[in-house]
């Protein structure tokens, strides 16, 4: 201390370039992070205020820099939410101040806009007139082939193509997630769709159908549409589209039949949740709530949707095979046999008790079917399985049974009369 005096008193010159030193010797990458880089443009798509998995608030939105020029805006203040919301409204262009550029993941070419408590928003004038991104509106194939990667696809209508249909399992942050590559079209062309898990089974070949909240993605210099958590299907009345021609194998055209009975299953369980869609760890069968462990809010434990997958070893032509199985074709197998699973275990139970089956598999040891016997469509929830025209035909065989057994008896005077019962 004494040392510092001393310097200070002799030498103050030296010490205030010490500390000039010290404030310039920031390193590039938080200079960078400082830095203000302010924008101008309309505000679209003003998101309510939405968790993190971390549990932090923020808010999303889009904002128009030119005539066709977009950017994805993250605000992590909820404090600018109604301004931002209030811009978006009323079609006003702004210019956000204190914003910070940052790497976009969905557009290598582009940008996107960070947003903190120190952002502000002050109205100005631009040289272009306020457009809506084109994922808010109904697109055609050719429209979206137009598009580039990582764009969203507000609705297109189109019919699915009776061909090159492939199903795969893959990994998605370490979940194992169902996708199935199909082809629709329209009048205006033909394009590659990727539906993802239970939009799976609500798709089928040579029909129409409305889909909405569709993304793009570029595939070796091809676009192409996925579904998105958010997409909806509707069937639509059916379009004026021919079927077309495709030398692309299928799911159908490369599967192999095996008959046999199942030594060994295993089936998982995945719950979704229906805000935020998050893939939870696990609900309590005993419990009527679950608390989502990606954004926090509590709700009823029936409104998660549940998707089951897993591995059967399956034993034919005395040999072992390891199977894959996907929610899709069990929800079609099980429905097939009026049969509805309560948890895993009266899964993996109902199929060890199966005498035999037959499974339709592709190329990647994948179950594209499930085909039960005719002999055994009977009996699938224990020995209830009968259906009521079974049981009609049972009472009808029972009765007239009874009845000639009685009139034998009449015959051979073996009838002893009872008293009447009395029903009140």
């Amino acid at each position: 201390m004494v040392i510092y005096s001393l310097l200070a008193q002799y030498f103050p010159p030296l010490l205030q370039e010490r500390r000039r030193s010290k404030i310039t010797m920031a390193s590039p990458a938080k200079a960078r992070k400082v830095e203000d880089c302010a924008i101008e443009g309309y505000l679209h798509s003003v998101s309510p205020a939405k968790n993190s998995k971390k549990n932090n608030k923020y808010f999303t939105a889009v904002i128009q820099s030119g005539r066709h020029e977009y950017h994805k805006v993250v605000g992590f203040s909820l404090d600018k939410l109604t301004a931002f919301s209030q811009a978006s409204k009323n079609g006003t262009a702004v210019k956000p101040k204190n914003v910070r550029r940052s790497l976009s993941f969905s557009d290598p070419d582009g940008f996107d806009v960070v947003c903190s408590k120190a952002t502000t928003l002050d109205v100005v004038t631009v040289p272009f007139s306020r457009i809506t991104p084109s994922g808010s509106t109904r697109m055609d194939v050719a429209a979206v082939k137009a598009l580039g990667p990582r764009q969203n696809v507000g609705e297109l209508e189109a019919k699915v193509l009776p061909r090159a249909a492939v199903s795969k399992i893959v990994l998605v942050k370490e979940e194992e997630c169902e996708l199935k590559e199909i082809w629709v079209a329209d009048t205006t062309g033909e394009i590659k769709l990727t539906l993802w898990d239970s939009l799976i089974s609500q798709v089928h070949v040579s029909k129409s159908y409305s889909f909405s909240n569709l993304a793009t993605r570029g595939i070796q210099g091809d676009i192409i549409l996925t579904t998105t958590p958010s997409t909806q299907v509707m069937e639509i009345t059916a379009l004026d589209v021919p079927d077309g021609d495709s030398e692309d194998p299928d799911d159908g055209a490369s599967s192999t039949t095996l008959r046999g009975l199942v030594s060994g299953v295993q089936i998982r369980a995945r719950y979704r949740c229906p805000r935020c869609h998050g893939i939870q760890n696990g609900i309590s069968a005993n419990s009527i709530t679950h608390r989502c462990s990606v954004c926090n809010l509590l709700q009823w434990s029936s409104v998660y949707r549940s998707t089951y997958g897993g591995t059967i070893v399956f034993k034919a032509d005395q040999q072992d095979h390891s199977l894959t199985v996907t929610d899709c074709c069990l929800t079609a197998y099980l429905s097939r046999s009026l049969y509805t699973p309560n948890d895993v275990e009266t899964i993996e139970e109902h199929f060890l008790n199966r005498p035999e089956l037959e499974v339709c598999i592709n190329n990647d040891s994948l179950i594209t079917s499930i085909i039960q016997p005719p002999s055994q469509n009977r009996g699938d929830q224990g020995e209830a399985g009968e259906t009521a025209e079974d049981w009609e035909v049972v009472e009808a065989v029972e009765a007239g049974e009874a009845a000639e057994t009685f009139n034998q008896d009449v015959q051979q005077g073996t009838v002893v009369d009872e008293p009447a019962t009395v029903v009140e």
